[in-house]
């Protein structure tokens, strides 16, 4: 079997780690928030509509928009969620619903497009400009104050976000001082973990729960819903592993700024009492959001075969006459959860490249896999392919199989999967 060992891009594995680095579900006061706000959400939506409907037209209210729109109600709810509305407060400590406000107007105005498409289409009469204006603004008006009261009634039920503090520096002796003294602080700072005794401590300063190297135990112990990670005198390396210790435990984190560099551009500006603080994207795939991500790779996948058979069929013809049989290059490759599967791409390579790998191995440019800027063994056709990405359209089939999703990591070779430790699994 002829082995390619190059990036797979149109298509990648769901992820290879485990446990799982990206979790499945989230905490209970996420869990209730999410749901919580998508409940207010669908509130303010059929006040909106009622709103509208009400409005007289020629003489006559038309109260039939309302029972007409409802099963529209998912649809905007997923709407919501491709804004981020579900997701900001996860990342943000003080996210508030005017914090909402652009993300939801812009979502409001596409969504009543929306409506105003699918009214003409069902044969019901248009929705006016004046009721379309109106249903907009009692909307974004309804849909935050139903916020701002769905997020005090969860605060009220599960209590203030338990917080663990990693790093004892000026800027977190700041932020511990600030929590203490503000009452209407949403956090309670549980202690502290630190390298060393926190120096210019007091009997009103937290405990110390133990090191950085013992954070998973103080997770563990303690578990938080957020740690606010300083980088005090840690390194990027020791940053890095800090980092992927509260993801595998899928806390949430926000960093006091100095750790940019090993951050990334996944983070909101955030602030507790006036500091500042970074938060960070938390690895978490709930189930709607793993639904909404199969749905799109089902429904994309079979299209997507469907619309190029007759390439397909073009491209087999192409390469049996180029290189023979077989057409298809077949791999095994890690999938989800470790579990193997066979990648399916049409053929690059002449036959018998494989024998020649280990030759090839010493002109790599790099020394665990091999990495050649011109791979002799490559044909004309398959160069062509390859540099068109027409050769990993058969990978649509992998996908439509659940075995690689259309966004995702590179599904890694078995060879390949086992050199890939620590940290450097959160990618995958």
């Amino acid at each position: 079997m002829d082995l390619e060992p190059r990036a797979v891009a149109s298509a990648a594995a769901l992820d290879t780690s485990t446990p799982s680095i990206v979790s499945t579900g989230w905490g209970t006061r996420d869990y209730l928030l999410r749901r919580a706000l998508a409940a207010a959400d669908v509130l303010a939506l059929l006040v909106a509509l009622a709103v509208a409907g009400a409005i007289f037209t020629g003489g006559q209210p038309r109260f039939e928009l309302l029972p007409v729109a409802l099963p529209l109600l998912p649809v905007w709810i997923g709407l919501f969620k491709l804004y981020g509305l579900y997701d900001r407060d996860v990342k943000r400590i003080s996210h508030s619903s005017l914090d909402d406000v652009p993300w939801l107007f812009h979502a409001l105005l596409l969504g009543t497009l929306g409506l105003w498409a699918y009214l003409r289409l069902t044969g019901f009469q248009r929705l006016t400009l004046a009721e379309a204006t109106i249903f907009g603004a009692t909307a974004l008006v309804g849909v935050c104050l139903t916020r701002t009261t769905a997020r005090r009634a969860v605060g009220r039920r599960v209590g203030k976000e338990r917080v663990v503090l990693v790093g004892w520096d000026a800027s977190s002796e700041l932020v511990a001082g600030r929590i203490a003294s503000d009452p209407d602080s949403d956090l309670e700072l549980i202690g502290v973990v630190a390298p060393g005794d926190l120096e210019g401590a007091d009997a009103s300063s937290p405990p110390r729960l133990g090191t950085p190297s013992g954070l998973a135990d103080v997770l563990s112990r303690t578990k938080p819903d957020r740690v606010l990670l300083s980088r005090s005198d840690l390194s990027e390396a020791e940053m890095l592993d800090l980092l992927h210790t509260c993801r595998m435990s899928s806390t949430k984190i926000s960093v006091l700024p100095g750790a940019i560099e090993a951050l990334g551009p996944a983070v909101e500006l955030d602030e507790v009492s006036g500091v500042v603080l970074l938060g960070l994207t938390p690895l978490v795939l709930g189930r709607t959001s793993r639904w909404l991500k199969r749905s799109l790779d089902v429904s994309v996948s079979a299209l997507g075969l469907l619309v190029t058979a007759p390439l397909l069929l073009a491209i087999a013809v192409a390469v049996r006459v180029d290189c023979g049989s077989p057409v298809l290059f077949r791999q095994r490759r890690v999938g989800k959860g470790d579990r193997p599967f066979e990648l399916v791409k049409f053929r690059t390579m002449v036959a018998g490249a494989e024998g020649r790998r280990a030759e090839l191995m010493a002109r790599s440019r790099d020394p665990n896999w091999l990495d050649l800027a011109h791979d002799p063994r490559v044909t004309r056709l398959g160069r062509f392919l390859r540099r068109t990405s027409l050769d990993e359209l058969p990978q649509l089939w992998n996908v439509l199989r659940g075995q690689m999703s259309l966004v995702g990591p590179r599904p890694l070779p078995e060879s390949e999967d086992c050199l890939v430790r620590g940290w450097a699994r959160g990618r995958l």
